[in-house]
C-alpha cells in the first residue's frame, strides 16, 4: 500500500512551544542579569536534559514535555492542554551566616519565583508565538525537593514549576508558520550533555 501523506508532516507545535519557553526563560535570565547584576540569573537553560547537572553547571534550568490531553478532535485540528515541566536547579555554599542547604533553597525559590513572573507576564500571552497558536497558559504549581549535601560545604535543591498551555494543534499540511519574534533571540544547539539555549547577543 501506497502512502496516503504526501507531505513532510511539520514540527508538531507542542515541539515548538517547548523550545519557546527555554528561549524566553534564557533571554529574560540574561536580561534581569544585566539590570541586576546578580549572578543567580547566569543560569544554563536547557531542554529535555536528563543527564544530572554538577556543581560546576549550576544554577541550571531544564524544561521536558510532560503529558498532552487532546478534545475537539476533528480530522484537521485538535485542542492540547500541554503540560511542561520547568526543573531548577541551583547551590548553595556554607558561609559564618548561612548553611549550604539554606542558602541553596534561598536560590532556587528565587529562581523558581523569576521564572514563574516571566511566564505569567503579559509580554508573554502568546509565549512569542503567532496569536492563534496558544489560547491560554498558566504556572499552575511549584514544588521543591529535598537539598542533599555534594560534599561538606555545597548542597544543591531541584525545584519544579509546571507551565499549563491550551495550543491548537493542526492535522494537515501546513505552510510555514509565522513562530514569532522569540526565536530570533535564541539559538537551540545540541551538546554532548543536552540541547542547550544560547542566547543571541543583539
Amino acid at each position: 500500500m501506497a502512502a496516503l501523506i504526501t507531505y513532510a508532516i511539520p514540527t508538531q507545535r507542542f515541539e515548538t512551544i517547548r523550545d519557546a519557553i527555554g528561549g524566553i526563560i534564557a533571554v529574560e535570565l540574561a536580561g534581569q542579569k544585566s539590570i541586576t547584576g546578580e549572578i543567580i540569573f547566569n543560569a544554563g537553560v536547557f531542554v529535555e536534559r536528563f543527564i544530572p547537572f554538577d556543581n560546576t553547571e549550576l544554577p541550571s534550568v531544564n524544561i521536558y514535555f510532560e503529558s498532552v490531553n487532546f478534545s475537539n478532535n476533528d480530522h484537521t485540528s485538535q485542542t492540547g492542554d500541554i503540560n511542561y515541566i520547568i526543573e531548577v536547579t541551583t547551590s548553595g555554599v556554607n558561609s559564618s551566616t548561612t548553611r549550604a542547604d539554606v542558602q541553596a533553597c534561598k536560590n532556587c525559590q528565587k529562581l523558581m519565583g523569576k521564572i514563574r513572573a516571566i511566564l505569567s507576564a503579559g509580554e508573554y500571552r502568546f509565549l512569542g508565538l503567532t496569536q492563534g497558536i496558544i489560547q491560554n497558559k498558566s504556572i499552575i504549581s511549584i514544588k521543591m525537593g529535598q537539598p542533599t549535601a555534594n560534599h561538606d560545604s555545597i548542597s544543591s535543591v531541584s525545584g519544579q514549576l509546571i507551565l499549563k498551555v491550551k495550543a491548537n494543534e493542526i492535522n494537515a499540511e501546513l505552510q510555514p508558520i509565522e513562530i514569532g519574534d522569540i526565536f530570533s533571540k535564541f539559538t537551540v544547539e545540541e551538546t554532548d550533555l543536552g540541547i542547550k539555549i544560547l542566547t543571541i547577543n543583539t
